[in-house]
């Protein structure tokens, strides 16, 4: 940080960048206006994102003076990888903008030969509304290529995220949630140049209407 000294701000400005990192930094996307906000745009970008896809800044852990994004790493991470050793895609809401409740059933369905694009492994790890880990019967608090996963009779592979059990013969694939609001946090470290450039997004979270 030597040669990226911070400038002298003044309040406002101070106050402008201590709120951005407050917003984009807390899950507070789970508040109707602000993740309308959000996920108003075309195209995932630096900041903002469609639903269901990923924001993928890519000056992370080489912030240059862009001090609002080193504020959101250092207040919720302290520190990051580089994107090109790890990204982090968050969601919390649906494929219709709902933020995510326990409530609910939701399937995250990965396509015949689009699994997660990651040299070295990829996961989801299930967070609750204070960002711990959720206790469930099966003791089961993140799911990923390290697990013994089944595939559909077509090849894709489709991951429960729910409060209740699947049946016996899906729990391979069920991460569970709690009974109230929740967020995903997907793992990709050591990820492919498709990742990095955006030729591969993360498939949508499905409500599942019974």
């Amino acid at each position: 940080m030597k040669d990226k000294l911070p400038l002298s701000l003044p309040p406002e400005e101070a106050l402008k960048i201590g709120t951005d990192a407050y917003i984009y930094g807390y899950p507070l996307v789970l508040m109707d206006v602000t993740r309308e906000v959000m996920t108003a745009v075309p195209k995932p970008g630096a900041r903002k994102a469609p639903v269901n896809q990923s924001i993928l800044p890519d000056n992370t852990a080489n912030f240059g003076t862009d001090y609002a994004w080193r504020a959101v790493v250092a207040m919720v991470g302290l520190g990051a990888n580089l994107p090109e050793d790890a990204v982090y895609p968050h969601a919390t809401a649906d494929s219709e903008g709902q933020p995510f409740v326990g409530t609910n059933k939701y399937v995250i369905r990965f396509e015949k030969g689009q699994l997660p694009p990651a040299r070295a492994f990829w996961s989801i790890t299930m967070y609750n509304a204070q960002q711990f880990l959720v206790q469930n019967p099966i003791h089961r608090y993140a799911i990923g290529d390290r697990d013994k996963l089944k595939f559909d009779a077509d090849g894709s592979l489709p991951i429960y995220v729910q409060s209740v059990s699947p049946g016996q013969d899906k729990e391979s694939n069920w991460l569970p949630t709690p009974h109230d609001s929740f967020n995903l946090f997907m793992r990709l470290y050591w990820p492919t140049d498709e990742v990095l450039n955006g030729r591969w997004t993360i498939p949508a979270v499905e409500r599942v209407h019974d």
